[in-house]
C-alpha cells in the first residue's frame, strides 16, 4: 500500500503540468490568432480605403520651361494624406521626392502643391500613404480630360469638376458662376458633388482681366458641354474645360495729341502678331521719334515701323514745333553804333532736346547781326534764349527797317520781326575863350 501512494503522487503530478503546458499553448495561440485577426482587419481596412481614394491631378503652375506645381482635387470619399511626389525623366526613370511634411486633402477640396522645378518634358506624379500613385496629367499644351463618365443611376451622387485653361496667374475676378455663386482663377479646379439627374446653372466669363495690357478671352468649352454657359444636366461624372486665349493691348499715341496723328488706334492683339504704326505730323509740326515699351516694341526716327504683340506695347509719336521772339521788339541805334536784344526760342512736345540755328535778314547796308549763343539748344516744352547785337556803320542809312529773325531745325523754320531805327549822328562844337578848353556836344538826331 505504501508503495502505491508514493507512485502515485509522481504521476499526478505529470498530469498537472501536461494539463498547464497544454493551456499555455493554447493560450499563445489564441493571442497569435487575435494579433493575425487584427493584421487582416487592418489590412482589409487600408485596402477598403486606398479603394476609396480617387485623386485629380494635373500639372499647375509653370514658369518658363519648368513645372513648378501639381493642382490636386480630391474626387472620392475619404481624406487623403499626400506624402510625396515623383518626377519621370523622358526615358522613364522615376525619381522619388518627399513632401516634409505630407499634406492632407479632404473630398471635394483642391489644393495646390509646390515642387521642385521640373522640365516641361517629365512626367510628375503623386503618391498617398495608402501606396496609390496619381499621375499628373493635361500639361501646360491642351490635353482634355476624359469628357464623361458612364451614366449614372437617377438620385445617385455624380462629381463634376470645372477647369480653365489659358488663363494665367495674373486672371483676376470672376471666371465662373455656377448656380449664382462666382469662382476665381485661384479657385480652379472646383469640384462639385451633386445629384445624378439635377440641372444646375453655369457660365463662363467673356473675357478675364490679366495683369496690366492682358486679358483673357473665352474660346470654347470642352467635356460634359461646349457652351460658354447655360443649363447643365448632369448623369455622370465629368469635366467642364473652358479654353481661354490671350492677347495683349497696344496702345499708340501721339504727343502732344495735337501734334499729329497716328495708326492704327489702340486695341487689342493676338500673341505674336505683327502691326505696323505710322506717324504723320500736323501742319507746323515735325515728327521727331517713336518711343516704345515693352517686348518687342519700336523706338526711333522711321515715321513707319512694326512691332511684334509678344505683350503689352505702348508706342508714343513724339512731334514737334518752335516759336521765336525778341525782347524789345524794337530799338534805335545812331549810324555807327550798336544795339542788343533777347531773342527766345519756345519749344512745343519733343522727346528730346533740338539746336535751333539763327539768323537775322533784310538788314540795313553797312549793318551786321550775331547771336550768342549759336546754335540754341532747347529741351522739350522750354525755351531757351540767346542775346541778338546788331551792328551798323557810320555809312548805314537812316531809317526804320523790319529785322527778320529766323530759327531753323531740321525742316522746320520759325521767325520773329524786329525793328531797327537807324539815326544820324550830329556833333556841334561849342567854342570858348582862349583860357578854357572845348569839348564837343555829341547830340543824335532824327531826321
Amino acid at each position: 500500500m505504501r508503495s502505491k501512494r508514493g507512485t502515485a503522487v509522481p504521476g499526478a503530478i505529470a498530469i498537472i503540468l501536461t494539463s498547464l503546458m497544454a493551456l499555455s499553448c493554447m493560450a499563445l495561440l489564441i493571442v497569435q490568432f487575435g494579433q493575425y485577426s487584427a493584421s487582416v482587419k487592418r489590412a482589409n481596412v487600408a485596402a477598403y480605403e486606398r479603394n476609396k481614394e480617387s485623386l485629380q491631378a494635373i500639372i499647375g503652375k509653370v514658369q518658363g520651361d519648368n513645372i513648378v506645381a501639381i493642382n490636386v482635387t480630391n474626387l472620392g470619399s475619404t481624406t487623403s494624406l499626400i506624402v510625396g511626389w515623383i518626377k519621370i525623366n523622358p526615358s522613364g526613370k522615376p525619381f522619388f521626392m518627399n513632401l516634409d511634411p505630407p499634406v492632407a486633402i479632404q473630398p471635394l477640396q483642391s489644393i495646390s502643391i509646390p515642387i521642385d522645378p521640373v522640365p516641361r518634358a517629365w512626367n510628375v506624379s503623386i503618391w498617398t500613404s495608402y501606396g496609390n500613385v496619381f499621375r499628373a496629367g493635361r500639361p501646360p499644351t491642351v490635353e482634355e480630360p476624359p469628357a464623361s463618365g458612364p451614366t449614372v443611376p437617377p438620385g445617385e451622387p455624380v462629381y463634376v469638376v470645372f477647369d480653365a485653361n489659358g488663363l494665367g496667374d495674373d486672371a483676376s475676378g470672376t471666371v465662373l458662376a455656377v448656380d449664382g455663386a462666382g469662382y476665381s482663377r485661384s479657385d480652379l479646379p472646383k469640384a462639385f458633388k451633386w445629384v445624378s439627374g439635377e440641372t444646375h446653372s453655369f457660365e463662363w466669363a467673356s473675357h478675364v482681366s490679366g495683369a496690366s495690357g492682358v486679358r483673357h478671352l473665352w474660346q470654347s468649352t470642352s467635356g460634359l458641354t461646349t457652351a460658354q454657359s447655360g443649363q447643365l444636366t448632369v448623369n455622370c461624372n465629368g469635366h467642364v474645360l473652358a479654353t481661354y486665349r490671350t492677347q495683349y493691348y497696344l496702345t499708340v499715341q501721339a504727343s502732344p495729341s495735337g501734334g499729329g496723328s497716328v495708326s492704327p488706334e489702340s486695341g487689342w492683339h493676338d500673341p505674336g502678331s505683327t502691326v505696323a504704326i505710322s506717324a504723320t505730323p500736323a501742319s507746323g509740326y515735325v515728327f521727331q521719334t517713336w518711343v516704345g515699351s515693352g517686348s518687342d516694341s519700336y523706338s526711333g526716327t522711321s515715321s513707319t515701323a512694326s512691332v511684334t504683340m509678344n505683350g503689352p506695347i505702348v508706342e508714343t509719336a513724339y512731334f514737334y514745333t518752335f516759336s521765336i521772339s525778341a525782347s524789345p521788339s524794337n530799338g534805335s541805334v545812331p549810324q555807327g553804333g550798336s544795339i542788343s536784344a533777347t531773342v527766345t526760342v519756345t519749344l512745343t512736345g519733343g522727346y528730346s532736346s533740338i539746336a535751333v540755328d539763327l539768323s537775322a535778314s533784310d538788314l540795313p547796308s553797312g549793318a551786321s547781326a550775331s547771336f550768342s549763343p549759336n546754335p540754341v539748344t532747347v529741351n522739350p516744352d522750354s525755351s531757351a534764349a540767346s542775346t541778338m547785337t546788331i551792328s551798323t556803320s557810320s555809312s548805314t542809312p537812316i531809317g526804320t527797317y523790319a529785322i527778320t529773325i529766323a530759327g531753323s531745325s531740321g525742316d522746320l523754320t520759325g521767325t520773329a520781326t524786329y525793328a531797327l531805327t537807324v539815326q544820324m549822328l550830329l556833333v556841334q562844337l561849342r567854342e570858348f575863350d582862349q583860357y578854357s578848353s572845348y569839348s564837343p556836344d555829341i547830340r543824335f538826331s532824327t531826321p
